[in-house]
């Protein structure tokens, strides 16, 4: 019983952790740094506010983790129930979790591009260049 306990505290956590990480970097620090339909204000805040842009990156790295930990732990307690459907259940968490780790690499992207926008005076190649990292770093 006390195993049982366990694991569905951990569970709960990972979830917890998974969701209000996801909460914060999605939703409020992202969403303090982009202005819709302006990629030129976007860059700039982006350049202006590196940390926030960090932060963003940072709270999604700490989401992709809870999804493999949840991920982890799903297996481990749905294994003893349907094995098929605790293997296709990791390799969906996995999954998602390589995907968001695909999305990190255009946000550091993006991160470079406003510091050299900013810095090479606003060129229109790299307002292409970050219009197409902003839409698959945040969707």
């Amino acid at each position: 019983m006390s195993r049982i306990s366990n694991t569905s505290r951990l569970l709960g956590a990972a979830f917890l952790l998974q969701a209000t990480t996801s909460l914060i970097s999605g939703l409020i620090l992202a969403a303090a740094l982009i202005v819709p339909g302006d990629i030129s204000s976007t860059m700039l805040k982006i350049a202006d506010r590196p940390w926030m842009m960090q932060g963003v990156i940072l709270g999604e790295m700490v989401t992709i983790s809870g999804v493999i930990l949840l991920a982890a732990i799903l297996f481990t307690v749905l294994r003893q129930q349907h094995e098929i459907i605790a293997l296709t259940a990791l390799g969906l968490y996995v999954l998602k979790g390589a995907i968001g780790a695909i999305r990190l690499v255009a946000g550091f992207s993006l991160l470079r591009v406003s510091h050299d926008f900013v810095r090479e005076g606003q060129a229109l190649d790299s307002q292409n260049l970050a219009s197409m990292r902003l839409e698959h770093f945040h969707g």
